[in-house]
């Protein structure tokens, strides 16, 4: 059993080598903001339950990662997400804020457009399904669909921006109100191996 184990490992990463050459894997570290229309916010121990006046967008600080090839253009990865929320220290008392973090967590498809030998260019079609969690409220579905461009003006190191279009969640700064955006927009640096 153990030799299996050691012989699927080699083989996986023997494949992640040869995609590897291709440029399909990659590392995004940057800034994404959540906008667009605020649907139907809820609040952290139900306060203000019947609110629905549009709140200000949360923004979060990201990194994404190319996981395992599934095609020549076709790549699986993961993407975990960490910005600030707030939870009120006493339900009754809503002067009371304690600062927080929230999490946004997840599993993305990414296709690659252009043809694999371009060097400074590179735009991929997105996919992504995750989840958002924060103190005080259950974990909430995200999903979403979009489009990244990426120049690379060195070998490993270059710039992205990203637009996704789908259901996100997010805090408003200094309140506990959770709110419910249709659009993403993410921008920094992308490492390709």
């Amino acid at each position: 059993m153990k030799k299996k184990i050691i012989f699927a490992i080699f083989i996986i990463a023997l494949g992640a080598t040869c995609f590897a050459q291709n440029n399909i894997f990659n590392v995004r570290i940057g800034y994404s903001k959540v906008g667009g229309a605020i649907e139907t916010p809820f609040a952290n121990y139900q306060l203000y339950s019947d609110y629905s006046a549009p709140i200000p967008s949360g923004s979060t600080l990201t990194v994404d990662a190319d996981l395992l090839p599934l095609s020549p253009r076709l790549s699986f990865g993961g993407y975990v997400e960490i910005g600030r929320s707030c939870a009120y220290d006493q339900p009754t008392l809503p002067i009371l804020e304690e600062p927080s973090v929230s999490f946004h967590y997840g599993i993305n498809l990414s296709y690659r457009m252009l043809d694999l030998s371009s060097e400074k260019w590179d735009l991929r079609l997105n996919g992504s399904l995750g989840s958002y969690w924060c103190p005080h409220i259950t974990t909430q579905v995200e999903y979403g669909l979009g489009a990244m461009l990426a120049y690379y003006p060195f070998k490993h190191f270059g710039l992205f921006g990203e637009l996704s279009w789908g259901s996100y969640l997010c805090s408003q700064r200094y309140s506990n109100i959770i709110g419910h955006g249709n659009t993403k927009a993410k921008v920094g640096i992308s490492y390709r191996f």
